[in-house]
């Protein structure tokens, strides 16, 4: 999920409204279109790894982080609040300016 997206779940046995079956129907085809991306964004499964949404094991997919250093990176946001930008990682202890430029091209934020 990010900011402003809404998901209805209806109470059991209640019919959809008119309204969740309209916006139900272009999410697929729009994801479907998307390669995924809205998963993506969250999970750290695409293209880039979100330094502000992604959980452990989304860091662990980058070669060389391992659980050590993607619980650094989690420690530090919770800590600092959200990166501002992926140069913000050289905050983070382990994380020195070669580092951070090999996975400039993988992470976003």
């Amino acid at each position: 999920m990010t900011d402003q997206q809404v998901v209805y779940v209806p109470a059991k046995g209640e019919q959809l409204p008119a309204i969740a079956t309209a916006t139900a129907s272009p999410t697929p085809a729009t994801t479907t279109a998307g390669g995924g991306s809205p998963a993506s964004a969250g999970a750290g499964s695409g293209d880039k790894v979100n330094l502000n949404t992604a959980d452990v094991a989304a860091f662990q997919k980058l070669s060389g982080v391992g659980q050590k250093k993607a619980e650094k990176i989690i420690a530090y946001r919770q800590q600092h609040g959200n990166f501002k930008s992926v140069d913000d990682l050289k905050n983070v202890s382990g994380f020195g300016e070669k580092t951070v430029a090999k996975y400039k091209d993988q992470l976003t934020v």
